[in-house]
């Protein structure tokens, strides 16, 4: 019965009504883009967070050596952290370079590094999926490329691959076997999407304090001309086993390092010093780039502050004035419905409905157009997008403009009877 009389009011006041959709939905939007704006800083620290608030170092690794410093250091157990003191655990990136080709690198993630961090994909899915290595092919997701591959589709990397014994004897004979490696394609990411250890990782940092975005670089096709390949380090050893000559998944580029919490400072200052000799290009305490992200990201928000004040006094004078003018107007309806056996709270809970039907089109003629825009591409190179945080603040605004149009109503007409607004109107 109310939801009858609700939407009734709302087509009786329809030509405001339409104004409002029209003034929410331009606020819906500006509120998605501010919010897109702040999420976009957040969801570089947020995979990362376990890490960057414990006790420990970020060590942006530039080729690593091992201790002798002539072998490369590679995906095997014990042999990162052999020389180091009280290391509970790390995460890091791994990378081979293929011969001259169409192939950029072949960025390799262990299961954990995957399960944090998923990037924008433009079709198929992402390594964490299942584990799917059969034997013949190995899964990889790459990175945009002009159309030239999609999903389905098989790649071959023309490879160095070694002799993982002979190496380790320093035995070089066969550093250079080069053979294709046969890949298929499961998912295929969006251009300019910041992928963790692409090689611009620092482009940023050298100029500024270093934060958790500098932890990924913006892979871009159209620049490179190259395509970046990603697979996994489980992949990757199962492509490896039984094999005389094995692909070297080399470590570079970033790598967080937790030590234990009764480390002493001058067993962290021996660990550094060991970390600068094996190849650094960057080397800070995760107390450092905590802060300094946890800066980062609060300084968007300092900034973002005066636009959300000014949205949401935007959205009070609106609800105030439309819901002034609306009641005025429905005054004698609501009187008929008093006498008819209605409550005044009743009334307001009319005008309630009204108010949600026009949030709920604001709403939709909002996401509409946001992504009739996202089609055309014309959201390719800013921040905005589309997720959780996005809707619960476009819900707060709306929860805020029907809570006034509930309660407004109440207190126009609490102290004024039936007869007396049937006699003025």
């Amino acid at each position: 019965m109310l939801i009858k009389l609700g939407l009734k009011e709302f087509k009786k006041s329809i030509f405001m009504n339409i104004l409002i959709i029209f003034q929410m939905a331009i606020i819906f939007a500006i509120a998605i883009s501010i919010t897109s704006s702040v999420v976009s800083r957040y969801k570089f620290y947020a995979p990362f967070s376990d890490y960057i608030e414990g006790n420990g170092l970020a060590w942006f690794s530039s080729s690593p050596r091992t201790d002798d410093n002539l072998l490369p250091l590679t995906y095997k157990d014990g042999e990162f952290t052999k020389n180091l003191k009280g290391v509970k655990r790390f995460t890091a990136s791994y990378i081979m370079i293929p011969f001259q080709g169409e192939i950029h690198s072949l960025l390799m993630y262990d299961k954990d590094l995957l399960e944090r961090y998923t990037p924008e994909l433009e079709s198929g899915e992402w390594l964490d999926s299942a584990d799917k290595y059969k034997g013949e092919y190995l899964p990889v997701v790459i990175s945009a490329n002009g159309g030239k591959y999609k999903v389905g589709d098989t790649i071959d990397i023309d490879s160095p691959l070694a002799d993982l014994e002979k190496t380790r004897k320093r035995d070089f004979t066969d550093i250079d076997k080069r053979e294709p490696v046969r890949c298929e394609i499961i998912g295929i990411i969006k251009d300019n999407t910041p992928v963790f250890g692409f090689s611009d990782k620092l482009t940023r940092a050298a100029e500024a304090p270093i934060v958790s975005r500098d932890l990924f670089g913006a892979y871009s096709y159209e620049f490179e001309q190259k395509i970046l390949v990603i697979s996994s380090i489980e992949s990757i050893l199962k492509f490896n086993s039984g094999r005389q000559f094995q692909i070297m998944p080399m470590m570079d580029g970033p790598v967080l390092i937790e030590f234990d919490s009764n480390l002493t400072e001058e067993e962290k200052e021996n660990n550094e010093k060991i970390l600068v000799k094996m190849g650094t290009q960057k080397i800070i305490p995760l107390s450092e780039m905590k802060e300094n992200s946890l800066d980062h990201i609060y300084e968007q928000v300092k900034n973002l502050i005066p636009i959300i004040l000014t949205i949401f006094l935007i959205v009070i004078v609106s609800a105030v004035s439309v819901n002034t003018i609306s009641t005025k107007r429905q005054f004698r309806n609501f009187a008929v419905y008093y006498i008819c056996g209605l409550k005044w709270r009743d009334c307001s809970k009319i005008n309630l409905i009204s108010s949600i039907f026009t949030m709920l089109l604001s709403g939709i003629l909002s996401l509409f157009v946001l992504q009739i825009l996202d089609k055309l591409t014309l959201f390719e190179n800013t921040v905005m997008s589309f997720g959780i945080w996005q809707v619960l603040i476009c819900v707060a605004i709306a929860i805020v403009y029907c809570l006034l149009s509930l309660f407004l109503p109440t207190l126009l007409i609490r102290n004024t009877s039936a007869r007396e607004i049937l006699k003025e109107n």
